[in-house]
């Protein structure tokens, strides 16, 4: 009795609580040792940062956020994530540099500096012109930092620093003396540049100096004005390149509208995507472009070998050559370019060392024509060059003289179907370059499964178009506009705004295909959601004598605007913007067409009318009802037998029914929208001789024009100069309760909008989501699944990896034209977590603002790890790696442990948490690592011995 009663005083003193939590600490000691092979973190944190956060009484929450860059910086750990709100940071505070750099992640849990909105997060003032750099740093090795929407201005910039993503993010500046780079690394490895941009001086978009492993994908770049000289010499131009570097990629780059030749001093122009310089092997560029600029498509230096250039487009550039030195040419559309007299438009420079095959050349005006010491090449078509061939030989299926233009090359990024140049290629492909697909997977790093393959995710409309032509746009120079080219303000021919997608696939003269740009269907329930954006700037088009069809001021003026915005009413994506500014301007007029005797035909019938304004908050609205002479939006009511009197009275001071509704209704929806519904049938049809009978159609004047009348225009207060008011949604209803709409068709001066009618009560909640698939771990291996969801109604869904993507900016499903829609990721790697972000749009137009998210995981490797306790703790996998079998004596000792020790208390059972969640992959790690085995079983040694005898104990008690 004694004797047990000894046994259990020794056995309560050896396993109380504290001592549990030391042997806890033991063990979070040899996963620590796991950092040799990958090591582990507890979760990682989210903290915020604000313009008008805090330093002092901040603690990085959101809603009590942070200020300044570099402080935040210093308050994270390895694996955090800070969002950045909105706004301009200035001040060395907020510069990222060597001694004020984010802390180090790890290769499964990078640490994430973020926008909250891409594209609105901007580092240094857009409007200097100042060379400060706002990013540069120095030897810290491999950081596992990703950069996701953020914009640099005087340059972000890296030496020694590797594994970095940088991911949507900008650099640009105004600067036009300057030697600098706007995204530059040198001597690092495995950086990932993607959907990234750059525009202003500078020597080159993008660098890559002595630097290996390097990813450049969907990269676009315009060079502006630019003066390299300093210290007494001039430096080269460029827009992307790989300088003295290897195993690197070029993938769907573009360099457009870089026209600015004349605003250029520099010593040469190295090209578009460039190998200057030194030596390497192993780089690629796929599926790039390099559109209207006087920079050459391609240059390379003799040092560079088993280069590959594949489905790339050069086009309108008057320096238009491609030098090569043992470079493969693969695919590729030129033309409309001229070169410098000593070269060709593909030029193998001495040696005949390069390959040119499956391309296109037309109108090549250069002196040593389109192919020049060329050795080899085979499956090349020619049309309107000054000369095909010098010193090369014709290839035996080498075609000359078949026009292009004819039935082949409607879009600069495809070639047509069942035309002269398709399926004639040597692999059975198309003549010329095909840019249609993504090429790599989003976010793989070089080495990456999928980083170089061309994936099946369609690469128009271009991602993050928006965002750079918006920023892009605010380049400033005295002689250069940054809203050219591709940036300008305008109509494409397919009858939405120019966008990047657009300019490119319009360039050849034919309007943007539907399935291309797919982003400008209009609402069919509105008159005009300006979602197509149709309209007249002053100045335009409009015609002066009021026939013309669309929208315009009625006393236009000096600062008066008409433009699309990007805000809508109920949620929708566009509206249309009115700045009034001129002394005499207070109103603006749409009209259907230039007929004058139907008018409005989606009027016609109609007995009422609806039609959202937003307000500035401090404008004078004034109180209902809605008259004359308080204050209101009015237009003309016409004697429908007399067209040409607007008034029905002879004295313009009678007013005569003139600006009078007898029944208008308004409400306030929020956001400073308000909804206007006008009813016919006025309470004085009869006015001096005329009837008015009930019917929208007669609201318009004789040119059919429907007037909006603001401040002293329509009878009320005239508010100061200039002040903005949005209108967006007219609809037309009929007594049955049937609404007129418009499907536009595109061009002035046609039949007008063709109405229809459509349910009063017409669909306007956006499509449910439900039954998300995969979410949970799938098989260990999977490298591709099936994600899908159902909708409650037929709809369009599209997914993007990166949540509050605009859904004209996601990848649309494979599947995806009824309720269930379904479509393949690939790319998986074991022990990662996937997000997929979903939104779909119904019939109706109603697109989810929100994300519904798809999450599942892939398992990790387990190898040999098959233990598994009887009491469901788990399974022992760092020490089942280090032993080599789950029946070794240790693993036994310590699963045992595990499960009647550590799993009986709080803190044991938060350690075991901890431990099941990390140690996979360290495990894996240990597995493949025979040294890493002796070295962590020493490092068990001791725990096992301390142990040991306490589970004999154990047993002993039980018996």
């Amino acid at each position: 009795m004694i004797s047990k009663n000894k046994s259990v005083i020794s056995v309560n003193l050896f396993f109380n609580p504290s001592l549990s939590v030391i042997i806890s600490m033991v063990f979070a000691v040899v996963i620590g040792v796991g950092v040799l092979g990958g090591g582990a973190q507890v979760q990682a944190a989210d903290y915020y940062m604000a313009t008008d956060g805090s330093d002092t009484t901040g603690d990085g929450s959101s809603g009590n956020e942070w200020q300044t860059l570099q402080y935040s910086m210093a308050h994270m750990l390895g694996g955090d994530t800070l969002i950045i709100r909105d706004g301009i940071y200035t001040g060395t505070e907020n510069v990222v540099d060597t001694n004020h750099f984010p802390p180090q992640g790890t290769n499964t849990n990078w640490t994430i500096i973020k926008a909250e909105h891409d594209g609105k997060v901007f580092f240094g003032d857009p409007d200097s012109i100042s060379t400060d750099r706002t990013f540069y740093v120095e030897n810290k090795g491999d950081s596992y930092i990703q950069f996701e929407g953020l914009v640099w201005f005087g340059g972000c910039v890296v030496g020694a620093v590797n594994y970095l993503k940088f991911l949507r993010c900008g650099s640009g500046n105004n600067i036009v003396n300057n030697v600098g780079m706007l995204f530059r690394n040198s001597v690092s490895h495995h950086i990932l540049y993607e959907d990234c941009y750059a525009w202003g001086g500078g020597r080159y978009r993008l660098l890559s100096y002595k630097s290996d492993y390097i990813i450049v994908r969907r990269f676009v770049g315009r060079i502006d004005a630019t003066n390299t000289e300093h210290d007494g010499r001039l430096e080269p131009l460029g827009g992307v390149a790989f300088y003295d570097s290897s195993n690197c990629e070029g993938q769907n780059i573009i360099i457009i509208d870089s026209d600015t030749g004349d605003y250029w001093n520099v010593a040469s122009l190295v090209g578009a995507f460039t190998l200057p310089n030194g030596g390497g092997t192993g780089n690629f560029f796929r599926g790039c472009i390099n559109l209207h600029g006087d920079m050459s498509l391609h240059g390379q230096s003799v040092g560079f070998s088993d280069t590959n250039r594949m489905d790339c487009i050069g086009w309108d550039a008057p320096s238009g050559a491609l030098l090569g030195y043992g470079t493969t040419y693969d695919h590729l559309t030129i033309g409309n370019i001229s070169t410098w007299l000593s070269y060709g438009a593909v030029d193998g420079h001495t040696g005949n060392a390069c390959t040119v095959q499956n391309s296109l050349f037309v109108n090549i005006s250069a002196e040593y024509g389109a192919l020049k010491n060329v050795a080899l090449s085979d499956y090349n078509y020619f049309y309107g060059n000054y000369l095909d061939y010098f010193n090369t030989n014709q290839g035996v299926h080498d075609v000359i003289n078949i026009n292009p233009m004819t039935n082949s090359l409607k879009y600069l990024p495809r070639i047509e179907a069942n035309s002269d140049l398709s399926s004639k290629a040597s692999d059975g492909g198309d003549i010329g370059a095909t840019v249609m697909k993504r090429i790599g997977i989003n976010g793989t790093l070089w080495g990456e499964p999928g980083y170089n393959e061309t994936t099946n995710e369609s690469l128009w409309p271009f991602p993050n178009e928006d965002i750079i032509k918006t920023n892009m746009k605010t380049y400033l120079h005295p002689q250069i506009s940054g809203e050219r080219g591709f940036c300008a303000n305008g109509t494409g021919l397919y009858g939405g705004n120019i966008t990047l997608t657009s300019y490119i696939w319009e360039y050849l003269g034919n309007p943007c295909p539907d399935e291309i740009c797919n982003y400008t269907t209009p609402n069919s329930n509105t008159l005009q959601d300006f979602e197509d954006e149709i309209l007249w700037l002053p100045g335009g088009s409009q015609d002066t004598g009021g026939y013309g069809r669309g929208w315009g001021f009625t006393w236009p003026g000096a600062g008066d605007m008409i433009e699309i915005d990007n805000i809508g009413a109920n949620g929708t994506n566009h509206s249309l913007k009115l700045t009034f500014a001129s002394e005499n301007n207070n109103q603006i007029y749409f009209r259907s067409n230039d007929k004058t005797t139907d008018h409005m035909p989606e009027a016609d019938g109609a007995n009422r009318m609806s039609f959202y304004v937003r307000f500035p908050a401090d404008f004078p609205i004034q109180p209902l009802p809605f008259r004359y002479d308080t204050w209101q939006l009015g237009t003309y009511i016409h004697d429908p037998n007399n067209w040409l009197d607007i008034h029905g009275a002879t004295d313009w001071d009678d007013h005569g029914i003139h600006h009078y509704y007898a029944r208008l209704t308004t409400e306030q929806v929020g956001d400073g929208w308000v909804k206007y519904i006008i009813n016919t049938q006025p309470d004085q049809c009869n006015y001096g001789g005329s009837t008015v009978p009930p019917n929208i159609t007669h609201f318009f004047d004789e040119f059919g024009r429907f007037y909006f009348h603001f401040g002293e225009a329509a009878g009320g207060p005239n508010p100061t100069k200039p002040y903005t008011i949005w209108i967006d949604e007219i609809k037309f209803y009929h007594d049955d309760g049937f609404v007129g709409g418009q499907v536009h068709t595109g061009g002035l001066d046609d039949d007008g909008f063709d109405g229809e009618w459509f349910s009063d009560d017409s669909d306007t909640t956006s499509p449910s989501r439900s039954n998300p698939q995969p979410t949970e771990t799938i098989a260990s291996g999977t490298t591709q699944t099936t994600i899908s969801l159902t909708t409650n109604e037929t709809a369009t869904c599209k997914y993007s990896a990166t949540a509050g993507a605009s859904y004209t900016n996601m990848t649309q499903f494979t599947n995806t034209t009824g309720t269930n829609h379904t479509t393949e990721v690939t790319g998986l790697k074991n022990g990662l977590t996937y997000n997929y972000y979903v939104k779909c749009k119904d019939a109706s137009e109603n697109t989810n603002t929100d994300d519904y998210a798809i999450t599942f995981s892939v398992a990790s490797t387990q190898g040999t790890n098959n233990s598994t306790s009887s009491k469901g703790g788990g399974k022992c996998f760092i020490a089942t790696a280090a032993y080599g079998t789950p029946l070794a004596e240790e693993v036994k000792v310590l699963s045992r442990f595990r499960d009647n020790h550590l799993l009986t208390n709080y803190c044991g059972k938060i350690f075991v948490k901890l431990y099941c969640k990390y140690s996979p992959k360290i495990a894996e790690c240990i597995s493949q690592k025979p040294w890493l085995k002796r070295v962590i079983r020493l490092v068990l040694r001791p725990l096992v011995n301390l142990i040991s005898p306490v589970s004999a104990r154990t047993r002993m008690i039980g018996k």
